[in-house]
């Protein structure tokens, strides 16, 4: 298998042998170090060999010294594969130039995913990375992802930790963010962040200014710290009212059957549209949007292809349920309720659907038992 590669790389031309006497060709060529395979004889002053392209020409030279006649059948290797290709200079430089962008691409970073960022800016956090090299473009080899974890985790107070990690093309930025508090024993009060009335007051350290029974607003002092730092938990009883509403006439859509292609090339995240008409094809549609080669999670190609599909419908009125609006508003409240509450608990509550005109309304009023309390530095 080496031996034919290298052959093949080194290229070979088959002849023709004509001679009274073949063998004085052989003989000759073995004294002037010539190699040669695939030797075959089809008649006693034919001898057919194969020989390198390289020795083509002291193979010539031995015609007078043997008194035969050489003539070349065929040429292999490389350079006769190539060989058509030669009066083609842009198809070989497009290919040589293609071929040296794909291999250099490799080597730089494309695409930059960021995750976890709740409370964080996302675009303050690119920005930051951006200046510590992380972006694109970069060299992949220039990037310390150690570096980059240390400058964020020491400069932000408010993520607790991140990763960086790199795949191929792509960074994966991890980040877990952590609350903004207070410097540890920092002069604060604790002051109620919602309306209700006191259950419990406990001051682990500071001046409770609330009892069991006292009736608080947003923004009142619970705990107060005198100068120091107020620590200590306070629960309320509070009356939530959460309102939630659906259109009483509710479209849906329809498919007819029709739909058109269009394609677009996404070339270093601008797109360039593969079309001439710009509109839209359908008043009213959905689309499939793929893009190939898909993104697998780790290398990412700077060229893609992007196949959008769109379909076109029409819109027909949906009826309604009376029951399952009614369950979707509650439900829908229930899920606010929560928010709100922070995970508190609900002692009671009363729902109410009141269908109109223009809405259905859904209304939630419910009693719940709640932790209150933030800490606010005080002068």
């Amino acid at each position: 298998m080496i031996r034919r590669l290298l052959r093949f790389l080194r290229g070979g031309v088959t002849v023709e042998v004509r001679s009274a006497f073949p063998e004085r060709f052989l003989n000759m060529c073995w004294a002037s170090d010539l190699e040669l395979w695939d030797l075959k004889r089809p008649s006693e002053d034919v001898l057919i060999v194969t020989l390198r392209r390289r020795d083509l020409k002291r193979a010539e030279a031995l015609q007078h010294k043997c008194m035969c006649t050489l003539t070349v059948l065929d040429c292999r290797g490389l350079a006769a594969s190539l060989r058509p290709l030669a009066p083609r200079l842009a198809l070989m430089t497009a290919a040589v130039l293609c071929a040296v962008l794909a291999l250099a691409s490799t080597c730089f970073l494309w695409r930059i995913r960021v995750r976890g960022c709740v409370l964080t800016d996302r675009r303050a956090l690119e920005r930051e990375l951006a200046d510590l090299g992380l972006r694109r473009g970069a060299l992949l080899s220039s990037i310390d992802e150690r570096a980059i974890q240390l400058a964020v985790m020491s400069d932000r107070e408010d993520i607790r930790y991140v990763t960086v990690n790199l795949r191929g093309n792509t960074a994966t930025v991890d980040v877990i963010e952590g609350s903004r508090a207070l410097p540890d024993r920092a002069p604060c009060d604790i002051v109620s962040d919602r309306d209700g009335i006191v259950l419990l007051a406990d001051a682990a350290s500071g001046e409770a200014l609330v009892r069991p029974g006292d009736a608080v607003l947003r923004g009142d002092v619970l705990i107060a710290g005198n100068g120091g730092h107020a620590e200590g938990s306070v629960t309320l009883r509070t009356l939530r009212t959460v309102r939630t509403a659906l259109p009483a006439e509710i479209a849906g859509t329809s498919p007819t059957g029709r739909k058109r292609t269009r394609f677009s090339l996404l070339v270093f995240g601008r797109v360039f549209p593969a079309y001439a008409i710009e509109n839209r094809p359908f008043s009213c549609y959905y689309k499939n949007r793929e893009v190939y080669p898909r993104d697998d999670g780790g290398y990412y190609l700077p060229v893609r292809l992007i196949r959008e599909t769109w379909y076109e419908c029409v819109l027909r009125p949906l009826a309604l349920s009376e029951d399952r609006c009614a369950a979707l508003l509650r439900q829908s409240c229930l899920q606010r309720l929560e928010a709100l509450t922070g995970g508190g608990e609900t002692v009671s509550s009363a729902f109410d659907c009141v269908f109109a005109e223009d809405r259905i309304m859904g209304v939630l009023q419910a009693e719940c038992i709640e932790k209150a309390g933030v800490s606010m530095p005080n002068d």
